[in-house]
């Protein structure tokens, strides 16, 4: 401890001529702290992998979702190839149904309509 107490005393004792630093360290030390600090803040603008991982994910239920969405809406629909009489026929007017379905129902029997 003795020996650690001489070498500062003595350390104190030549503080002029402890080592200055170079010329233009304090300017580099300053430019890599503001460089630093701006790939921080450049940080929240571009996420990491995580973040476009979930994205895709999101994007593909979507997707899904609106893939079975269309299919279902497709299936409910009246085939191309029926024929109008039977369109009318299956049409039960005591059961609640939307009004597409008798706006549908009402174009095919204009469309078959003959005199």
């Amino acid at each position: 401890m003795d020996e650690i107490s001489g070498y500062l005393r003595e350390f104190r004792a030549n503080e002029d001529s402890a080592p200055t630093p170079p010329l233009g360290f304090y300017n580099r030390v300053a430019n890599q702290i503001v460089d630093n600090q701006r790939k921080e803040a450049w940080g929240l603008f571009s996420p990491g992998a995580a973040f476009f991982r979930r994205i895709a994910f999101a994007s593909l239920l979507t997707l899904a979702a609106v893939g079975g969405l269309l299919i279902d809406r497709e299936s409910t629909q009246p085939a191309e190839g029926q024929d109008a009489a039977a369109v009318i026929a299956s049409h039960d007017s005591t059961a609640q149904h939307s009004e597409s379905s008798d706006r549908d129902r009402l174009l095919v029997t204009l469309a078959n309509y003959q005199e």
